[in-house]
């Protein structure tokens, strides 16, 4: 796995065995199957998968291939001002949530063809997802393509959706809103991931 965290290294083996270990002590700090045979499937196909954590969870996301029948030419791309210190990492397949203390899977999400916001990750109380891509829409021969901007943010806590655009069916969001930073206010528990034109705004309420 590549690894956000320089004191975390970890390994997804064949048949869905996740690993992490602490750098420092070269102690064995997780040790768990996934849930679902599909999703060691997608991990042992995945062109990545990204380790993440904070104080109180780790996280592995699978970045699997793209499928050319639902994604146009190239790749998924960031939906992020380039230069503005945004970083994040793809994601195309399910995110595991495990917990440090306890070393137990608490839950998993799918999130297909996304970029996963990394600034700020061990503060952020949930985590959020922007991305934009071509997508074919039609059957052939009358097939177009379209260009998609998606959003959301699912609970660290919990794996609930906090945040997802209600402006259609799709649930996409406007095209040429580009997010080019996010701010974390310890002190009310809100976050404010702020585009162009629009800031969305997250208020943390653990159960």
């Amino acid at each position: 796995m590549q690894s956000e965290d320089p004191r975390l290294a970890g390994v997804v083996e064949p048949g869905g065995v996740v690993r992490v270990y602490d750098v420092g002590t070269q102690k064995e700090v997780l040790n768990v199957k996934m849930d679902d045979p599909a999703h060691a499937k997608q991990a042992a196909e995945a062109r990545s998968i990204h380790l993440l954590s904070d104080p109180d969870y780790l996280f592995v996301a699978i970045n699997g291939k793209v499928d050319s029948n639902l994604v146009g030419p190239g790749d998924v791309l960031a939906n992020f001002r380039p230069g503005q210190g945004m970083r994040s990492v793809p994601v195309n397949g399910y995110v595991y949530c495990f917990d440090r203390a306890s070393a137990k899977r608490r839950w998993y999400y799918e999130a297909p063809n996304q970029h996963l916001i990394v600034t700020q990750f061990e503060e952020l109380p949930c985590l959020i997802f922007s991305a934009r891509y071509q997508e074919w829409t039609g059957a052939n021969p009358f097939r177009n393509l379209i260009p998609v901007t998606k959003g959301y943010a699912i609970g660290k806590h919990n794996g609930k959706v906090w945040w997802m655009p209600k402006d259609n069916e799709k649930q996409n969001l406007e095209q040429g809103l580009f997010f080019h930073s996010v701010t974390m206010d310890h002190r009310t528990g809100k976050v404010e991931l702020i585009g162009d034109s629009k800031k969305i705004h997250l208020t943390a309420t653990p159960k």
